[in-house]
Formats: structure tokens, sequence, C-alpha cells
């Protein structure tokens, strides 16, 4: 949950008795989402201190060749997410699509006083979706079959006070839900940051050499974090 104070907010404090310095200014969380010939401009970057953020790009060229990227983070919930598929049309053939998701936040343990550090893990629950996967037939491969795998997903969790990190990648041709956690300690009171991203590419794959075609691909991921281990009368803020 994000209890920081917004920066533009944070300037203007002087005038409220509180100084610029005492401020608790947010972090920047970012949307990027891969520009494809300077259609959307500035490649697509949000940046912002806002508790949520949110950005969607389709294209479709004029031979019926799509690009789909959809970023977004409500930071209130936890929750952020990627949407990436590139679709192709007969003998066209539209690029990759990226989007990328990074998000930093500050929480605290609250409960009763306790001389020793409360131990919990941090938890992104990932729910996850890729498609694309197959084998054709085609005259350069093994048996004369070529395969190609699923979009692409990833997800990284860490806390930077102690390097503690973990990650994870994909391009499991199906939904799934995974989990990806670290430890944290930390005295009731302290304040620790997390920083997440998650990132969905979707590359089609084309052979026009046989069949003329190409093969469309697509990557989703949602992740969603929450505190696991908490004793009885705590909880994280």
């Amino acid at each position: 949950m994000r209890r920081c104070i917004p920066f533009l907010l944070a300037l203007l404090l002087p005038a409220l008795t509180v100084t610029a310095a005492q401020a608790v200014v947010c972090p920047a969380d970012s949307i990027v989402l891969l520009d494809h010939d300077g259609i959307i401009g500035n490649g697509g970057v949000i940046t912002s201190t806002a508790a949520t953020g949110d950005r969607f790009f389709r294209y479709t060229s004029p031979n019926g060749a799509s690009v789909t990227e959809w970023g977004f983070y409500d930071l209130t919930l936890g929750r952020f997410g990627t949407v990436a598929s590139s679709g192709c049309f007969f003998m066209s053939y539209p690029g990759q699509s990226q989007a990328r998701v990074a998000v930093e936040d500050r929480y605290t343990i609250v409960g009763p006083p306790s001389a020793a550090p409360i131990a919990i893990e941090a938890v992104l629950q990932l729910d996850l979706r890729a498609s694309g996967a197959r084998t054709y037939f085609c005259f350069y491969g093994p048996d004369y079959t070529c395969s190609v795998d699923a979009g692409a997903i990833t997800a990284d969790l860490s806390e930077p006070a102690t390097s503690q990190t973990t990650s994870f990648a994909s391009r499991i041709n199906r939904a799934d839900s995974r989990e990806i956690a670290i430890p944290l300690s930390h005295a009731v009171g302290e304040p620790f940051t997390l920083r997440m991203q998650c990132s969905s590419e979707a590359t089609p794959v084309a052979d026009f050499s046989v069949n003329d075609d190409c093969y469309n691909r697509r990557g989703d991921v949602t992740a969603t974090l929450w505190f696991r281990g908490l004793p009885p009368g705590y909880q994280v803020v």
C-alpha cells in the first residue's frame, strides 16, 4: 500500500508547514511499451509517482498484421501486469510486441511492540498465460519439422536494502499460476522498500519459405503482492 507523498505535493509542503526535505517522496514507477516506428512516440514510456498507472497500445497495419501491448499497476492493491501479442496475416509480419512494468513501494509491519524482528515472506502471485508454441513442417529442420516457443513472460521481486532477489521466466504454452518469494525480517514500525517488475514479449515467427505463413504469439502476466507468515495481530501497510 502506497503511504508516501507524491513528489509534486512534497514540493508544495513548505506552505503547509512541512518542508520538502521532511516529506517522504514516492518512488517513480514506469510502464514501457515497445515503440513501433514512432507511432506512439517516446518509446511508449510512462514514469509516474501516482499509485496507479495504465497504458494500452494497439496497432493494425493496412495489410492486417497487428501488435497489442498493455501495462498497468495499482499499488493500493499490490497488483500490476503486462500483455503483449503479435498477430500475423498471411505474409505480413508485424514485428515484436513488448510491454514491461516496474514498480517500487515502501511498506511497514504494524502490530504490538516486539523485541525481535518479525520474519515474514514477500510473495508475488503470478497468474500467467502464454500461447504460440507449435511444431510445423519445414525443409531445414530435423525430420522436416521446426518448432517455435510461446510468448515470453518474466517477473522479478527484490529488496534493495538486503540484496534479496528472486525472478521467474517462462514460455509455458498454457495458463498457469506460480509464486516467487523472498524472506524479510524487520522491526515493527521499520519501513522497507520492495522493487517489482514484470514483462511480456511476443514476436511472431515467420516461415515464408514453404507455406507463406507466420505464427502468432502472446504473453500475459498479472502479479499480486502479499505477505506470508505474519503472526496474529500484525499486518503490513
